[in-house]
């Protein structure tokens, strides 16, 4: 219980960041109230990548690493996001403890396989 606590806690803590790096990126039109599409779209992108880090392993979750990851603008925010979320589950699997130790092997093999796969691109 407390292990998930700390990854919810991580997950959170990563989406605060992308969204205060959005908010940084994303120019702001002043006296417009009509949404940015720039930002509607990064933060779709954003949403879907948090979503394919959390299970890597489902249909189009390697697709949404690489469509955001691969975008020169956004390479080192999505690589840092997955070398984080690595580093999060190898301290869960060096407690040895848990039963979803299988989960969180095939997670960080997948992640490692998305760093490659944006880093290839």
């Amino acid at each position: 219980m407390h292990v998930n606590h700390r990854i919810s806690g991580l997950k959170l803590s990563i989406v605060i960041v992308l969204v205060m790096f959005v908010a940084q990126v994303v120019p702001v039109h002043a006296g417009d109230d009509s949404p940015d599409p720039i930002a509607c779209e990064l933060g779709a992108g954003v949403l879907e990548v948090a979503s394919a880090i959390s299970d890597p392993s489902r249909d189009g979750a390697m697709d949404a690493i690489t469509t955001l990851g691969t975008d020169s603008r956004y390479y080192l925010m999505v690589r840092g996001w997955l070398v984080q979320q690595i580093a999060a589950d190898r301290s869960i699997l060096s407690t040895g403890s848990g039963a979803s130790r299988d989960d969180l092997k095939n997670r960080v093999a997948e992640l490692e396989r998305a760093i490659r796969l944006i880093d290839l691109e």
